[in-house]
């Protein structure tokens, strides 16, 4: 016998992060495996994995990528009811893969909402930086709205142009993702 009350409907979403076998994978509120999507998507991690509506019905979505320290280099997906691979939205206009923060569909699911990230030249020299006499990188945070159908990028916003530099409250080389502002390699992640 199975004693049902105290549970609320629904079931459990589960995405494990550098497992044996990442993935995504949904349970029931026992437990129970429902979908086991290793086989769909090997061995990448998987971010931000939900429920979202594309083309009128509920699908799933979720990030599949490739993950580095701090960060990750992927692609969004959007999968059916049949667990089937039914569209992908990458970023555009030359920032790096999406990444695994933020994939979300717009009301009409029409539009894909995603994060990036994309490494500039800055003057980095001033205090209390003092990387160096010359240029330094920068990796500045990047959100782009994408046409699903067309790839194309509808809005863009890049943090450079919003949140100065000189208003961060780390220090180059301060965290273990944070870079050295030395080379294009090691970029300052200042957010």
């Amino acid at each position: 016998m199975t004693i049902q009350d105290g549970f609320s409907n629904g079931y459990i979403f589960m995405s494990p992060y550098q497992a044996s076998a990442s993935g995504p994978y949904i349970y029931d509120k026992f437990g129970n495996l429902v979908w086991d999507g290793y086989g769909l998507i090997g061995a990448a991690n998987t971010h931000n994995f939900h429920v979202c509506s594309y083309q009128d019905s509920d699908h799933l979505c979720m990030v599949v990528v490739n993950q580095e320290k701090g960060y990750a280099f992927g692609v969004g997906i959007i999968v059916d009811s049949d667990y089937r691979i039914v569209a992908s939205v990458q970023s555009g206009d030359n920032t790096t893969p999406v990444d695994m923060h933020e994939f979300w569909l717009t009301e009409g699911g029409e539009t894909a909402l995603i994060t990036s990230y994309n490494i500039i030249p800055v003057d980095l020299s001033y205090p209390p930086y003092n990387v160096m006499d010359q240029q330094g990188w920068l990796t500045q945070g990047v959100f782009q709205e994408i046409d699903i159908a067309t790839g194309r990028v509808i809005f863009e916003w890049f943090s450079s142009n919003h949140v100065d530099i000189r208003d961060t409250r780390i220090m180059p080389h301060s965290t273990d993702v944070g870079g050295d502002g030395w080379t294009p390699r090691t970029p300052f992640d200042y957010l």
